[in-house]
């Protein structure tokens, strides 16, 4: 903070206005005899700052001049690189009322001693009772420091600066410190007997615990997959006993029956087989006569029987005379297999029947072995197929010895 102006008017030795210009001042010595007033201008720049006297900060009204009725008191000053006006009044009565002005840049304004007080503290840096101690010293008390030893200027810089507390407060602090560490001793003495960290020690314990749920929870699983297990192998004990029950069941059951009716099946099937190759061939062989015969009577029919066609039928009726005979016995012979077929079906719907009951008689017996069901079950399907095939080929041999018999003759005319 620099003073740039104050302007004074009714403050003890200045009744009148009073103002010093301390423009382009870099240094500055206020001289006069007793009583002219010096030390009332330091009073006045507390004052315009700190609205109240060096001895006493209640107020500014002791500070009023004599015969005069207002005090009116006015600093422009630098800080912080701004310039700022205070200005203050009070009088020895009510009226006019004290004034507590503050303006800065910026049309900074400001109307209240407490707002006005606290501004100036904010830029000066100091409190009222700091700037009496680092400030303005108190009378007296300069020269008592300046000529005195430097024993004796310790006390009186401790006395201006307020370092006094400071003994006090170490006192306070010393005694606290005493008690505070009695109170201590015990808590010390206890906190030894703890763990030396307990946080780790609940985190450590923490960790474990949940460790332990971990392996609790496995253990749960591991039990619900022993029980799974269980009855697991409860249930392939009783298939087991099933199946051995089953077996001894088989094995006590004679099975030679059904073995010998698959046996004569599976014979059957091998002649019958056998037959029906060589009916297959027969037929062929008759089908191909069939097929030349008929091209020769178209061939005749087309040629409007000529001479030359009437000696080609007559070597071809000569033919057919020769061939009758054969083809009667064979006819014959087809009507006797026929006759053969037709008791080798009979007897395989017996032998058919029989392995029925034969099957049937050993499925009461032995119905968890389904495979010989099965076997059975085929074989009654294979000879039925035989013998659909058999009433087929005999049918078929009956149609062909009828187609030949029908076959037109020649007229005599012819």
């Amino acid at each position: 903070m620099r003073p740039v102006k104050l302007t004074v008017a009714g403050m003890r030795s200045y009744r009148a206005q009073r103002v010093l210009d301390f423009t382009d001042r870099t240094l500055m010595a206020i001289l006069g005899d007793t009583g002219s007033g010096k030390s009332s201008l330091l009073e006045a720049l507390y004052a315009a700052l700190y609205g109240g006297s060096t001895w006493d900060a209640c107020g500014l009204g002791v500070l009023i001049a004599d015969g005069v009725k207002t005090l009116q008191i006015e600093l422009e000053f630098q800080a912080r690189g701004n310039t700022y006006t205070v200005s203050r009044s009070t009088s020895r009565k009510a009226y006019p009322p004290p004034k507590h002005v503050f303006d800065g840049p910026g049309r900074e304004h400001l109307d209240g001693e407490r707002d006005v007080n606290r501004r100036i503290v904010e830029l000066v840096g100091l409190t009222g009772q700091e700037f009496l101690r680092v400030v303005i010293l108190p009378q007296g008390r300069f020269g008592q420091m300046l000529q005195g030893t430097a024993g004796e200027r310790t006390p009186i810089l401790r006395g201006i600066l307020g370092l006094g507390i400071l003994d006090r407060v170490r006192d306070v602090a010393d005694r606290q410190g005493s008690n505070l560490a009695a109170a201590l001793e015990p808590i010390v003495a206890a906190r030894a007997r703890l763990y030396p960290d307990p946080q780790a020690i609940a985190d450590t314990a923490a960790a474990a615990g949940r460790q332990q749920a971990d392996v609790v929870e496995q253990l749960g699983a591991a039990a619900a997959a022993l029980q799974d297990i269980d009855a697991a192998t409860k249930a392939v004990s009783g298939a087991l006993l099933a199946i051995t029950t089953a077996l001894e069941l088989a094995a006590a059951t004679d099975l030679s029956p059904v073995l010998s009716a698959l046996a004569a099946a599976d014979d059957a099937d091998t002649k019958v087989t056998g037959q029906e190759k060589g009916l297959a061939a027969q037929l062929a062989e008759l089908e191909n006569q069939d097929t030349e015969l008929k091209a020769k009577a178209a061939a005749a029919t087309a040629a409007g029987f000529t001479p030359a066609a009437l000696a080609t039928m007559s070597t071809a009726l000569t033919w057919v005379a020769t061939t009758l005979p054969a083809l009667a016995q064979q006819a014959t012979r087809h009507a006797e297999e026929q006759a053969w077929l037709a008791t080798a079906q009979t007897q395989l719907a017996a032998d058919a029947e029989a392995v029925r009951t034969s099957a049937a008689t050993a499925g009461a017996h032995t119905r968890s072995l389904g495979g010989l069901e099965t076997d059975a079950e085929t074989a009654r399907e294979q000879a039925r197929q035989q013998g659909e095939r058999i009433s087929a080929i005999g049918a078929a041999v009956g149609d062909s010895i009828r187609s030949r018999s029908a076959w037109p003759r020649p007229s005599a005319q012819s």
